[in-house]
């Protein structure tokens, strides 16, 4: 049982377990708070995951979709450069949408879309087979 004493701290008093016999609290409770624990940090591991997976993924398209209009059209340092003034003035406070960065995320689409490509193209073959 957990009482709150006059001082307003909570204390584990002994309980008696299924057969009658006395049970610290105290050991029930910090089994209790460390699997707790665990869970919240496992929850947070996977948020984080979750949230760098999807700025990969953001930032991939992002390069793409430059690399694409730069092969349409007349664009250069210029283009990229107002770009990240627009974004930069749309997402206050985020970071990571400077020129060099735009610049970054281009090169990264570029340094690995052909790996990209081979890969799924490898998946669909072993697919059809």
């Amino acid at each position: 049982m957990i009482a709150r004493s006059r001082d307003g701290y909570c204390k584990l008093l002994m309980g008696r377990d299924m057969a009658g016999d006395s049970v610290s609290l105290s050991d029930t409770y910090n089994e209790l708070l460390i699997e707790i624990k665990q869970r919240i940090r496992a929850a947070q591991y996977e948020a984080l995951r979750a949230v760098n997976r999807e700025l990969v993924m953001l930032y991939w398209d992002l390069g793409r979709m430059i690399v694409t209009r730069q092969q349409g059209e007349t664009w250069g340092k210029s283009v990229v450069e107002q770009l990240a003034k627009d974004l930069q003035a749309e997402f206050q406070g985020v970071s990571g949408f400077s020129a060099r960065n735009i610049w970054r995320m281009r090169d990264f689409y570029l340094t690995y879309h052909l790996n990209t490509i081979d890969f799924i193209g490898n998946k669909q073959k072993k697919l059809l087979k």
